[in-house]
């Protein structure tokens, strides 16, 4: 699931992954509508997410108004277990990850340790590209 969330004010995706399904915590935010207050906020996000049991991960750090080191900080700091490290930014017809902007975020993650993934952002049944 992606689950819209304020981190350090900026508006980002996270992904919760291997939750439990149809788990209260998650219902608010499993119905369609925007969210808005407190679980709007990241921290909310967070812990609903692994009160199901899940993993939150944020999703494609380098996509939004605010550089991806001072995000991946600050989701280490509020408990993420980790940040999708190899994403096309390129995007481009056939996916393929971009290499010194994936290269920053996978090192980063690393020495946080945080887990590390790659996303497609397909959203979609055809993974080789948009």
């Amino acid at each position: 699931m992606e689950i819209s969330a304020l981190l350090k004010g900026c508006l980002v995706h996270v992904l919760a992954l291997g939750f439990e399904l149809d788990h209260p915590a998650l219902r608010l935010y499993n119905h369609g509508d925007a969210v808005v207050g407190e679980p709007l906020r990241a921290a909310s996000v967070v812990a609903a997410i692994h009160e199901a049991g899940g993993l939150a991960v944020l999703a494609h750090p380098a996509r939004y108004r605010l550089g991806h080191d001072m995000l991946i900080a600050e989701a280490a700091r509020l408990g993420f277990d980790g940040g999708e490290a190899w994403y096309d930014y390129d995007m481009q017809t056939t996916w393929a990850p971009s290499p010194l902007i994936c290269e920053s975020i996978d090192r980063q993650l690393e020495n946080l340790g945080l887990l590390r993934t790659c996303g497609t952002d397909s959203h979609g049944i055809d993974l080789s590209g948009r």
